[in-house]
């Protein structure tokens, strides 16, 4: 309710606006983007696209391990769980039960499981993918070299990622450069969320360009 609220506010200004009255109201409580508000988005591959336009749709479409609720306070969305040790070098996360990758009728496709987030890592550190969020896994230990060893034309073990799937439940992220203390953060970020390898696979046997 809120949102749709919101909504026809946002509407109601518009019309005020069209019709050249100059008493718009600034309400500190409530900020719209006006220019992004404005705009259709131009791709909803949410591990490509780093555009505003474009994740302001993908927020309402896809989940990562974490969302922040409505006091910007991070908390557990897929993941029902997480840990770390002691340096925060190495985080593991624990997905909820029954979680299912669904199409646009509702009809379940596949199961969703650890590795889709492992094939998240691997897609958008291929440059043939040509990801603008390659930037976001230098955090990860081996990202950054796998990403060159592909650009180099090599053939990188993607074992080399320091994203495992401990088993179809259990994500495990290791750090580069030292510990991360607000890594459970970073995950809220779309180019964190997962990929059915499944989906991937059977669209490029369709279209190599993909």
């Amino acid at each position: 309710m809120k949102k749709k609220g919101l909504g026809l506010l946002l509407m109601a200004s518009l019309l005020t606006g069209c019709g050249g009255s100059s008493s718009v109201t600034y309400d500190p409580d409530h900020f719209v983007d006006y220019y992004i508000s404005g705009q259709d988005f131009e791709t909803l591959n949410y591990l490509t696209s780093m555009s505003a336009r474009d994740l302001k749709v993908i927020a309402n479409i896809m989940d990562g391990m974490v969302e922040t609720d409505l006091y910007g306070q991070v908390v557990p969305c897929l993941a029902e769980s997480w840990e770390h040790n002691e340096d925060y070098t190495v985080w593991t996360f624990y997905l909820r039960e029954g979680l299912e990758w669904v199409d646009a009728n509702g009809k379940i496709y596949d199961r969703l499981t650890a590795d889709d987030f492992v094939y998240s890592a691997e897609y958008v550190l291929d440059p043939q993918t040509g990801s603008n969020n390659v930037a976001s896994y230098e955090l990860i230990q081996g990202a950054r070299a796998y990403y060159e060893a592909k650009l180099a034309g090599e053939q990188p073990d993607s074992s080399m990622i320091g994203i495992k799937a401990l088993d179809e439940r259990t994500v495990q992220y290791t750090m580069a450069g030292g510990g991360c203390p607000y890594f459970p953060s970073v995950l809220g970020y779309s180019a964190f969320y997962p990929t059915s390898r499944r989906f991937v696979s059977e669209l490029t046997s369709d279209d190599p360009n993909i």
